[in-house]
């Protein structure tokens, strides 16, 4: 066989591999991170300022029985004036719909509950919140990173791979070119 018969074989394989792999189905690995900060100035409240951060695979997604999603102060990648507690959920997330809208339930340090309401779908949608709370102010960043999966990594490494052989310079064959 001669070397570009060879080399035709070779890319033909390449490219049925490719195609292959293509019709592989890739899962979607998603990092929703949540961040917040707010101030109480409820009557009657404790005035304090927080602030937290989370990360989950997607978004989160309430109870459906209880309809609150709750996260305690060890579950949180970082919480500024958080509740500490084995028994008692620092955070409250819930998403009561059109008319209510999304709420963050947060207990601070001295275990007091403040309130903060956002948009319905807030929890579930990248983007800037404001809380419409008049006495909490507040300010949750919903961001959203897509990760690649081992099979779109080993794709790219394939198609990296056909490209480097279509461009690679042909064998020298001793005795060739008489």
């Amino acid at each position: 066989m001669t070397t570009a018969l060879r080399s035709i074989a070779l890319s033909i394989v390449l490219c049925l591999g490719l195609a292959l792999l293509a019709l592989v189905p890739v899962s979607k690995a998603d990092t929703v991170t949540y961040n917040f900060t707010g101030s109480s100035s409820a009557p009657g409240g404790d005035g304090l300022s927080f602030s937290f951060q989370y990360s989950s695979n997607g978004f989160i997604t309430p109870d459906p029985q209880s309809g609150f999603f709750t996260l305690f102060a060890s579950q949180l990648n970082s919480c500024t004036n958080c509740y500490v507690s084995t028994s008692i959920p620092s955070i409250y997330f819930s998403d009561q719909g059109p008319g209510i809208g999304a709420q963050i339930d947060f207990t601070d340090v001295q275990n007091f509950l403040s309130v903060f309401g956002f948009p319905s779908g807030a929890l579930n949608n990248a983007g800037t919140y404001t809380s419409s709370d008049p006495y909490n102010s507040g300010t949750l960043n919903v961001s959203v990173v897509s990760t690649p999966e081992p099979a779109t990594i080993l794709l790219l490494g394939i198609g990296f791979g056909f490209l480097m052989l279509l461009f690679r310079k042909p064998l020298a064959v001793p005795g060739a070119g008489r």
